[in-house]
């Protein structure tokens, strides 16, 4: 796998893209009462915990696991149809994810202040939030699968603390993969929990026009997409 996975820049694809994961997942978070954009596992404990609270904000985490799904699978289709190392279609998905964001910002300006987030606005909010991390957690396995993940840290935290111990220990069998490794999913770290104090912040000063942030990164990634070499 090592050989899948290129070393990128700091304002590269990649750590663009976890910047972005860890930005919005945190606006949608402390936006819309708990909502997690793109972390399914979290918004599975949410619904144990309005269960059981008998809290607001259920039926928006139960609406977020069906709209993954389906945005999911209909990115998949999407990337079927055009081919996988299509540039037109990593552009696309690029767009496509900037405007779902749009939307986010919008609807989310239009509701606020967002009293209930049970409320068909604030529903529809989070349906335009989830939509858009749903295309970048399908793009990161499908486009490039060997690529970092950019949306969930939880697996790129392990495999650099593997990583680190056996760069500490001078495994003779593993250290050299894993310095390789721990210099693009270290990074990634970093950048999705710069991403995600961001998000915070700015949010809290800006409300959701702090979502221009993630919305002009990915306008970014599309425009200096690399042109395919001619024929």
């Amino acid at each position: 796998m090592i050989n899948k996975i290129r070393s990128l820049p700091i304002f590269g694809k990649s750590n663009i893209l976890s910047f972005t994961g860890g930005f919005v997942d945190v606006v949608s978070f402390v936006a819309l009462f708990g909502l997690f954009a793109n972390h399914m596992t979290g918004n599975i404990v949410m619904i144990g915990v309005s269960v059981s609270n008998s809290s607001n904000g259920l039926v928006s985490k139960l609406l977020a696991i069906p709209v993954f799904i389906i945005t999911v699978a209909a990115t998949r289709l999407v990337i079927t149809h055009y081919g996988s190392q299509s540039r037109r279609l990593i552009i696309l998905l690029y767009m496509l994810q900037a405007s779902f964001l749009t939307f986010f910002m919008l609807s989310g300006w239009y509701a606020s202040p967002i009293l209930n987030p049970d409320n068909w606005l604030a529903l529809v909010t989070g349906i335009f939030a989830v939509m858009a991390m749903g295309i970048q957690n399908a793009q990161s396995r499908l486009i490039e699968p060997g690529q970092v993940p950019t949306t969930i840290m939880t697996g790129n935290m392990t495999q650099a603390v593997i990583d680190f111990v056996d760069i500490v220990t001078k495994n003779p069998v593993t250290a050299n993969d894993a310095a390789k490794r721990f210099a693009i999913y270290g990074p990634a770290i970093v950048a999705f929990m710069i991403g995600a104090i961001a998000g915070a912040f700015l949010y809290k000063y800006w409300s959701f026009a702090c979502l221009l942030v993630p919305i002009l990164a990915l306008i970014y990634l599309a425009a200096t997409y690399p042109k395919e070499p001619p024929a």
